[in-house]
């Protein structure tokens, strides 16, 4: 349910933080302006019914309140659906579908997608030393980015003139950081001066928050700002100012007109043109870091003084970007090394220190273990926190973020995984406790055969990474060493033979990880295996079973697909040499004693879906269209059946549980996902299996 907000309250509250009154108290939220603008990216009249629902219920209650026709709904327009892993089609963009009326899935979908950003502000993580104290964050919005910073200062002052967005901002109850950030309604030129100079002062000035004139505004923000305290920008870089990255649909789209001053604005806003432009602004020190695809959502975050990240990122851009990202990078490689590459990219994060000579470690003044708090309930001060290695290329993923750290030669050096908020942390405990109970059991002991006869195969325990955990500010932060060998995306190809061997390289893992630490195969009662299926929160009810179905339970990796799976030989040179697997990453969603079907379900689907471009698209070509690829699939899932002692229909019956796991193991966690466009998406992929489930049956053999 919402947090008391008290106009009365809020307008004391509130103003003993300024050397001036509040104008008027509105909607329960200290105002400083008259100005009052419409939230942005979502309707008006949804927002106030999802509104008026948080009053009365919690966050995630009020939501499938509001949205109940569109889980209800059975109606289906066909298209492809959403997917896992890219979690976009071929073209870069998001797709919809399935068996949902393609309407309403839209509308929730975008709502969803405006309020809750998954992964959102990875850029906190390399520069998390200038976040502390008092934080003002100016244009908030729906406050994600207040509510995250309020993880690592103290306070944190959301300002915008979105009264609407920070009405809901004031009834959110799905951070435990709420509690410290405080909605203000405001213009950054109508802010008063503060009681007490900000620590950190953080501003979106990129997209429909661009000023007029930077100048101007960064000086009215330093006003606000202690003169040890630490300026945090987010700008537009010149491709979106001239309108290229909407021509290419790149990011989010820049809601202007293009400047068509491309040649000065090329000078002016790259790290050159940025770095001369603050410095003169009178900081001594300022740090650029590139966004990409943009500062709303960025998938990567790269220093951009650091050759070695911006090595990495080209060379990972162009074996596993999209095809609109491929473009993108091979255009930024021809840049890179002559000055080009400086002006092109599409965002920055600009973190400014009038006292370039302090300690980031305590450059607010403050002592840093009475701000850090690592439990997720927002409890207790941390009192051993260690700094692991943050610099490096950052890449976002769904519910942390990858450092990837390299040696002085250049060498990766290892991998350092940040949860991107509190309520994230037991995903990074999940992932140690799984691999510590896979890596102990008799891990020089020979597997039991899976479905390839070949000699090479390693032992499953020592295919498990090792690392280290660490508590930081962010919470339980994990360290391991990088994987030996390739991923396995890199072999994914039409060639059907490749196709296979993909197949047989993934499901031979999983048979000897099955077999090794699975329970013995069992009757499941009909009511067990529908509950197995069942996710009410968004209306997954499964279809009637009648008889009892043989299943049994196993540690389940829960994200199980060629990009996590690494193996030994040339895997993006078109070798025929592939395999053995010699390490599976990324076990965030892991469970010990889990659905079977979870992991080569998904592993198929996946496969399918990466070679053939979306979900539906897979099912169809290497599931329902006879031919090598159906052939291929239907030998390999049923050699795995017969291999763990199962019939064809169980993986058949449990194929939905592939998301369901998802779904379950997110909301449990209290994680983003489980109520954000991600969680609309993965329903919606439950109901794609379902109406494809009986084609899918018979294309396995199952009578």
């Amino acid at each position: 349910m919402s947090r008391p907000n008290e106009p009365e309250s809020a307008a004391e509250t509130t103003s003993n933080r300024f050397r001036e009154p509040p104008i008027a108290v509105r909607d329960g939220i200290a105002s400083w302006t008259t100005t009052v603008d419409p939230p942005g990216g979502i309707d008006a009249d949804t927002l106030s019914t999802l509104r008026a629902a948080m009053a009365d219920e919690p966050l995630r209650d009020a939501l499938a309140t509001t949205f109940s026709g569109s889980a209800a709904s059975e109606g289906t327009d066909g298209g492809e659906s959403g997917t896992e892993g890219g979690e976009s089609g071929t073209d870069g963009t998001k797709r919809l579908g399935g068996a949902l009326s393609r309407s309403a899935l839209a509308a929730e979908y975008a709502a969803r997608d405006t309020l809750f950003v998954d992964p959102a502000d990875a850029w906190r993580i390399p520069v998390a030393d200038s976040i502390g104290g008092r934080c003002l964050d100016v244009n908030a919005g729906f406050g994600t980015r207040s509510l995250l910073l309020a993880e690592l200062a103290t306070t944190v002052d959301a300002v915008d003139t979105e009264l609407a967005s920070l009405s809901f901002l004031a009834a959110r109850d799905d951070y435990a950081s709420a509690d410290r950030v405080t909605p203000i309604h405001a213009e950054p030129t109508s802010l008063p001066a503060p009681s007490t100079p900000y620590d950190t002062v953080v501003a979106d000035l990129a997209g429909r928050h661009r000023p007029d004139s930077l100048a101007a505004t960064v000086d009215g923000l330093t006003d606000h700002l202690s003169p040890s305290g630490a300026l945090l920008l987010l700008l537009d870089g010149w491709p979106r100012l001239g309108g290229v990255t909407d021509a290419i649909d790149l990011g989010e789209p820049t809601r202007g007109a293009p400047d068509g001053r491309s040649i000065s604005q090329a000078l002016r806003t790259g790290v050159r043109g940025y770095e001369r432009r603050l410095s003169r602004m009178g900081f001594d020190e300022v740090d650029l870091y590139a966004l990409v695809p943009d500062s709303t959502d960025p998938s990567s975050v790269i220093p951009v003084d650091d050759p070695g990240a911006i090595r990495r990122l080209l060379d990972t851009g162009l074996s596993d970007g999209t095809t609109v990202q491929r473009l993108i990078t091979l255009a930024a490689s021809g840049a890179h090394g002559t000055g080009v590459l400086d002006r092109c990219w599409p965002a920055y994060l600009a973190v400014c220190h009038v006292d370039g000579d302090a300690d980031g470690s305590d450059r607010h003044g403050i002592d840093r273990d009475e701000i850090v708090r690592h439990r997720s309930d927002g409890g207790s001060a941390d009192d051993g926190l260690a700094v692991p290695d943050t610099n490096g290329l950052v890449t976002r993923g769904g519910g942390r973020s990858t450092v990837l750290v390299e040696d002085a030669d250049g060498s990766l050096a290892g991998v350092t995984k940040v949860p991107h908020r509190r309520a994230h942390a037991e995903f990074t405990l999940d992932e140690v406790r799984t691999m510590r109970e896979l890596r102990e059991s008799e891990r020089d002991a020979p597997d039991s055969q899976g479905i390839l006869d070949e000699a090479t195969s390693i032992p499953v325990p020592r295919t498990i990474p090792e690392g280290s955990l660490t508590m930081t500010r962010f919470g339980p932060t994990y360290s391991e060493t990088p994987a030996r060998g390739a991923p396995l995306s890199g072999a994914l190809s039409r060639d059907p033979e490749r196709f296979r061997r993909v197949l047989e390289l993934g499901f031979d893992w999983l048979v000897r990880l099955q077999s090794r630490y699975g329970t013995e195969p069992a009757n499941w009662s009909p009511a067990v295996v529908r509950d197995e299926l069942r996710f009410p929160e968004f209306g997954l009810e499964p279809p009637s079973i009648d008889d009892p179905i043989r299943l049994f339970k196993t540690p389940c990796h829960g994200d199980f697909h060629p990009k996590n799976v690494f193996v030994d030989g040339n895997a993006d040179g078109g070798s025929d040499e592939i395999g053995p697997v010699t390490a599976v990453i990324d076990w965030e969603l892991g469970d010990t004693a889990g659905n079977p079907i979870a992991d080569p379900g998904f592993f198929v689907l996946q496969t399918a879906r990466l070679v053939f471009g979306g979900l539906e698209a897979g099912i169809d070509a290497a599931f329902t269209t006879p031919g090598p690829y159906a052939d291929a699939v239907r030998d390999v899932v049923g050699d795995y059946c017969d291999a763990v002692g199962i019939e064809r229909r169980a993986f058949v019956t449990c194929l939905p549980v592939v998301w369901i796991h998802r779904l379950r193991r997110c909301a449990a966690r209290g994680a983003t996902a489980s109520y954000s466009a991600r969680a609309v998406r993965r329903a919606n992929d439950v109901r794609v299996i379902r109406d494809h489930q009986s084609a899918i049956a018979t294309a396995l053999g199952v009578e």
